[in-house]
Parts: structure tokens; sequence; C-alpha cells
């Protein structure tokens, strides 16, 4: 995931902040993110809990988009962790993302379908004992991107959706991710945004990985305080999976435009 708050955009009557919908040219936004989490419980296999996970997860994050063209948006992200994961524990910068987005149609209704390539470096070593916190190697994220600026059904709101191949190197198996953005604006400053988060995994997985699956859900309110600025707050759960840590914690964001 580049961020959770990184999939997020703006309502039909306001101008797109992230998502499908690409910044104007000289437009920028950074995303500050404090995000914690831990999963005492793991998922089997079969998708059961069972205990014993012992991760724990601090992270703070800036993700950073500007429109070098109308069309055209450059984003990054840069990401600082303190993990622990079955008694090991690795404090640091964990990862640099760095991509572009590209809108390909925009249509009269509002509808935008867009392409986003990135690259995910890390910036922490490997440790095979604990393939939890690192593959060690660069990751690539390929996704088409749709933002829908219309609600679902009577409700008002938008929608963006993101449908993505992700290239893991080293042994790890490769990604199909998911993610479902529906925002629905209960005033001119408040903000819901209900996220969905499904990721499976394809293709060789080789020790220490193995193939896994998760549904994440992100429930927020966002509250713009001032123009260009807004503050985040949400509950981020795991909801189903395999062969994953179950994770349950909170986020907070500051959002400003410039």
């Amino acid at each position: 995931m580049l961020a959770a708050s990184a999939l997020l955009c703006a309502g039909p009557s306001q101008h797109a902040e992230a998502g499908a919908w690409p910044r104007a040219k000289d437009e920028t936004l950074l995303i500050s993110t404090l995000a914690i989490t831990g999963a005492p419980n793991r998922l089997t296999a079969s998708g059961r809990p069972r205990g014993g996970a012992g991760f724990e997860k601090t992270e703070l994050a800036a993700y950073l988009e500007t429109g070098w063209r109308d069309s055209t948006t450059l984003i990054g992200r840069l990401a600082w962790q303190d993990t622990i994961s079955g008694g090991d524990r690795q404090r640091g910068f964990s990862g640099l993302d760095l991509g572009v987005r590209t809108r390909l149609w925009q249509f009269e209704s509002g509808t935008v379908i867009s392409a986003q390539a990135t690259i995910l470096l890390p910036l922490r070593e490997h440790r095979p004992g604990n393939p939890l916190l690192s593959s060690g190697h660069a990751d690539y994220d390929l996704r088409l991107l749709q933002g829908e600026p219309e609600g679902i059904l009577w409700l008002p709101g938008f929608t963006d959706s993101q449908l993505a191949y992700r290239h893991r190197g080293g042994k790890a198996p490769d990604e199909i991710r998911f993610d479902l953005t529906y925002g629905i604006p209960l005033s001119d400053d408040w903000l819901v945004l209900l996220q969905g988060e499904t990721t499976v995994t394809v293709g060789k997985a080789e020790a220490p990985f193995s193939h896994y699956r998760s549904q994440k859900g992100i429930a927020s309110l966002r509250w713009t305080f001032a123009p260009g600025r807004h503050v985040q707050l949400g509950a981020i759960q795991t909801l189903s999976g395999a062969e994953i840590v179950r994770e349950s914690g909170a986020l907070v964001s500051f959002w400003a435009e410039f």
C-alpha cells in the first residue's frame, strides 16, 4: 500500500486531492501520517485466528504528489517504522516509493480512468527468519484507477477503485491488489471515508515466504479546518485473510495543499 490516506480523493464538488484524479500542473499535496497497529493473533491458512503473533508497528510516513502536467502527477512516499515481529525489532526508514500517474480518459460525466506505475525501494535489511518485515528487494506496482464523482445508488459521495499487479523481488510471491474508497460528504468541512484493501498472492513463493491473502478495512473522518488544510482520524482492521497477522489500530493524518 502506498499509504492509506494516499488512496483518498476529494468530493465531486471539490478539486481532486489524490486517487484516480491527477493534480493540476504545479500543484502539490503533502500527507503526513502516523499509524499505530498491533496484532496479538495471526490468521492460519484456513483463515482461523491463532495466538502468538506478537506483531506491533508504529509508522510515520510522508506522501507527496505534485502535478507535472495537467494530466500527469509525480508521486513519492517515505516511511519510517518501529516494528516488532516475533520478538525481532527493527527501527528506521523502511521504504521509499517513487511513481507516476497519468490520466488516460476523462468522460463528460466526470469519470476518470488513470494508470500508475510505482517502484517500491526497501531501506531496511532483509532478515530471512522474519519475512514480515521486508523482502529486501525492490517491488514494482502497476495499477489501473477509476474515479467516479457520483455516489452508490441514492447515496451522495464518490468512489475511487484501483486494480494492481505488484511484482515482488526475490523469493516473495507477486500480488494482485484491489483497493476501493467510498467518500461521503457530511458538509463542506466533514468527509467520511470508507476503504477496503484486498491482496491475494500469485506465482511462486519460496521459503521463508508463503502465499497469503488479506482483506483490510479503514474507516476515517476528515475535517477541513482551513483552505487546503485537513486532519484525518481513522481506524484500521484486518477483516479476514490467511497466513497473515490480524492487525488493528488507528491513524492520524495531516493534509496540506500548496
